[in-house]
């Protein structure tokens, strides 16, 4: 059988960033003519398919997906719909394993880690770096026509729909926040950020979670601390397309998470994160990813590298958004 008719299932991690991660190793299948690739993806991740620049076929993973039995239940619906030939395992844990074995499938690669190395037809080491080593196993499988950077279409408005004020193409950093509370509960931080910065328009936009209203009464008191130089506009999350949209037509992406920032990414949009844990490097974006972390003192921020001082941290704002 030649590889490209195979039926793939991919099972993706659980880590959020580390799926929009994944996203241009996805796409090498696609793009490489695999038509038969199922995603496995945990239900609380599920909603991140929307954000693929293709249509891709998805098997969501039940909340209560934790163990043994629940794997061998999954692998029972599995094969009442599907004949996989090859399982990349990109979680790589016992639970994980144990369902590509139970599935019988025959070609099943995945991380070198506990059951995973004992159940995996082969394994490679598990670099910081998710979708480098998870090319090293497609590579395992003698899959050789992978290009080394993918980007997403989208497509640039002509005029901004949402936020109307005129004719040309917005020029804004957005700030994507997935808790409007990371707003009020590190003002001090903004309120000094934002001193640094001249000039500049700041899109917020906010997923509809918390007491929305006790919050947007903190974050205009707040507002009223902002530098009166720049401008500030809030506006509430939609749905998928209008984060996109609104991506793409941005001068660059800050987050309170590290996978807004990582979709950026991979629409060729620079992005910063300002609550990053992994501090990951992605490699197959062909834009700039920076991942922070705010600390309690306000004029320093921790990067990859250790702490530096706001004025870095506005100095890597200015290089890679242009402003």
């Amino acid at each position: 059988m030649d590889k490209k008719e195979e039926t793939l299932l991919i099972h993706a991690p659980l880590r959020r960033e580390e799926v929009v991660t994944l996203f241009p190793v996805i796409q090498n299948l696609k793009m490489g003519g695999f038509s038969n690739v199922i995603l496995a993806i945990h239900e609380c991740n599920k909603f991140l398919v929307e954000y693929l620049d293709f249509e891709q076929e998805f098997f969501v993973l039940p909340k209560d997906y934790a163990d043994f039995l629940d794997a061998h239940k999954v692998a029972a619906l599995f094969k009442s719909k599907y004949n996989f030939d090859t399982y990349f395992d990109f979680q790589s844990n016992s639970i994980s394993a144990f369902l590509g074995q139970n599935l019988g499938i025959v070609n099943r690669y995945g991380f070198k880690s506990g059951f995973s190395s004992l159940l995996s037809k082969k394994t490679v080491e598990r670099t910081k770096n998710i979708d480098e080593s998870a090319l090293l196993i497609l590579k395992s499988h003698e899959i050789s026509e992978i290009k080394s950077k993918i980007m997403g279409k989208g497509t640039k408005l002509k005029v901004d729909e949402v936020f109307i004020k005129k004719e040309d193409v917005p020029d804004y950093i957005l700030i994507y926040l997935n808790e409007l509370k990371f707003l009020a509960e590190n003002g001090a931080f903004f309120i000094n950020f934002f001193n640094e910065i001249q000039g500049i328009k700041f899109r917020f936009i906010y997923e509809a979670r918390g007491d929305l209203t006790l919050l947007l009464h903190e974050i205009k008191e707040l507002n009223e601390k902002f530098n009166k130089s720049n401008q500030y506009e809030y506006g509430e999350v939609k749905d998928s397309k209008f984060v996109i949209d609104q991506i793409i037509n941005s001068k660059g992406v800050i987050s309170d998470q590290e996978w807004p920032s990582l979709v950026a990414n991979y629409y060729g949009v620079n992005a910063i994160s300002l609550n990053s844990e992994l501090f990951i490097n992605p490699s197959m974006f062909v834009s700039n990813y920076i991942p922070f972390k705010i600390t309690p003192s306000v004029d320093k921020i921790l990067s990859r590298d250790g702490e530096i001082l706001i004025q870095s941290f506005i100095d890597m704002l200015h290089k890679n958004f242009s402003i």
